[in-house]
């Protein structure tokens, strides 16, 4: 009798502490999970708790005051699981930002301010940052993407491990320049800055006629995004007939074209509004900043 008397009070015990524990709302129950994250994998003392309720690391500091809902910004932002699982976003699932471009929320210029950005929490997160700011953020599911989750994108009452890296740019001009000295400064070759706004490096000057302005060239080339990914390209076997002039080809090669002779090589980075700007071009989308290897033959 005794026996079966401790029996049900630790089944009793046990109904209770699960009542208790189900009596926890979403909140607790989400900071209680990035708790247990942080320190499995030896982050708490990395990370501060913001009053809203997510957890944030500054991996690089800004520079200058926080950002103001009026002010634009222009972010890279990287989106993952606590298990690790990334997630690719989309212009649908974030108002300003398209991560399939390297520039990440240039898709909308008109709407770069703060104020327009969606979900509550990237917003609030921007609002705490300063321009040139890299963080890192745990974000508990009711200030991104809900019960409802996102598509079958985000699942409901999904945890997300954030890295959001503001763009050191108060305009898309700044913001495309700054992008384009940052991946300058991982090449090895010495790239000069034109008063146009585009960089180049000239591999070989070439022997041949001054290319100008109206010029009839032949040219092999390839196109590639700023990650190295190739969107086109012309071989000397079967080279791009070119006309040097504005509305024949883009107004960067215009530019760049007339630096070299005949015979010349050059690596050229241009910003979107000197290449497809805000329209794109087939694979290339809205305001992409782009680079080329050319070679006049």
């Amino acid at each position: 009798m005794i026996k079966k008397f401790w029996v049900l009070l630790t089944i009793c015990a046990i109904a209770f502490s699960s009542c208790k524990r189900e009596d926890r709302d979403l909140v607790q129950i989400e900071d209680e999970a990035i708790q247990a994250f942080l320190m499995n994998n030896g982050l708490t003392s990395k990370f501060t708790k913001d009053s809203l309720g997510y957890y944030y690391q500054v991996l690089e500091e800004g520079e200058g005051d926080t950002l103001k809902k009026h002010d634009a910004a222009f972010f890279f932002l990287g989106m993952k699981t606590l298990t690790g699982e990334s997630i690719k976003a989309t212009s649908g699932m974030l108002v300003n930002s398209d991560v399939n471009t390297f520039m990440p929320n240039l898709n909308m210029v008109e709407l770069g301010k703060v104020y327009y950005i969606t979900p509550k929490g990237l917003k609030e997160v921007l609002l705490k940052s300063k321009y040139g700011e890299k963080l890192r953020v745990i974000m508990p599911s009711y200030l991104m993407f809900g019960k409802d989750g996102y598509n079958t994108t985000v699942t409901g009452n999904t945890i997300l491990d954030l890295t959001i890296d503001v763009i050191k740019g108060k305009n898309q001009t700044e913001a495309e320049d700054a992008i384009l000295q940052s991946h300058l400064d991982k090449q090895s070759e010495e790239y000069i800055k034109d008063s146009e706004g585009f960089y180049y490096h000239i591999v070989e000057q070439g022997t041949g006629n001054k290319v100008e302005y109206g010029s009839s060239v032949k040219v092999a080339y390839t196109g590639s995004f700023l990650n190295g990914q190739v969107f086109d390209s012309a071989s000397k076997d079967s080279p791009f007939d070119v006309v040097v002039t504005n509305g024949y080809v883009i107004k960067g090669w215009v530019l760049a074209l007339q630096k070299m002779n005949v015979g010349g090589k050059m690596k050229v980075v241009f910003p979107s509004y000197l290449a497809y700007g805000t329209n794109g071009s087939g694979a290339i989308p809205p305001n992409t900043p782009i680079q080329f290897e050319i070679e006049i033959l």
